[in-house]
């Protein structure tokens, strides 16, 4: 490995361990990835947009990232390193998270497409629970060109996107534990330099 491509794995690691403290390079031992790669994989997760994620982990044109992005996103190895982080992620969220902040990010990320089917059709909303109902972001109506058949088409959240908001919620929870800690520490100050005036005040009045 060069000192370029440690270097890479030092930031990386830096970057990462923001977000999940128990990340280890070694997680990715077997998959054969190089800094760039991994790089990717966390910023492809991160931003759940392949082509953003290569063209800022390789610093390439973005035509470039277009044409390169989701085929790296697709290959194996790519999968094997996506699902550690995911997993990695979860656990830190687990740890971290309200659970109540938690639900309705588990709904989409455990959402079975199966159960809004009846045969090849999409169920029509009478037939949907409230809750599968909620969960739907979009309907359209399509025409089928040969049987001229108004055919009904749901849209559904992006399962990726539950980590990337994970990622978000952990960071600002963090931040705000920061804050809160701040703020106590602050607290017990201001009641410190209270106190020592207080007794500044008696030793006078003893005088």
């Amino acid at each position: 490995m060069t000192s370029e491509d440690r270097e890479l794995q030092e930031q990386v690691q830096d970057e990462i361990q923001e977000f999940i403290p128990e990340y280890n390079p070694e997680d990715f031992e077997g998959l054969n990835l190089s800094p760039q790669e991994i790089y990717f994989a966390y910023l492809n997760v991160k931003y759940n947009d392949a082509v953003r994620a290569y063209q800022e982990a390789f610093g390439v044109p973005y035509k470039t990232a277009l044409a390169k992005g989701k085929r790296l996103a697709k290959t194996p190895k790519m999968k094997d390193a996506t699902m550690i982080l995911y997993d990695e992620i979860w656990q830190e969220a687990m740890a971290v998270l309200p659970i109540r902040l938690m639900r309705d990010l588990e709904n989409i990320r455990s959402l079975n497409i199966a159960s809004y089917m009846n045969g090849d059709r999409f169920k029509y909303p009478d037939e949907l629970t409230e809750e599968q109902q909620l969960m739907i972001e979009e309907v359209q109506y399509q025409t089928n060109n040969k049987t001229g058949e108004t055919i009904l088409v749901y849209k559904f959240p992006n399962k990726g996107s539950v980590y990337s908001k994970y990622m978000e919620l952990i960071k600002m929870q963090k931040e705000t534990s920061k804050d809160k800690e701040s703020t106590a520490t602050d607290r017990e100050a201001a009641e410190i330099v209270q106190n020592i005036f207080k007794n500044i005040g008696a030793i006078s009045e003893n005088k």
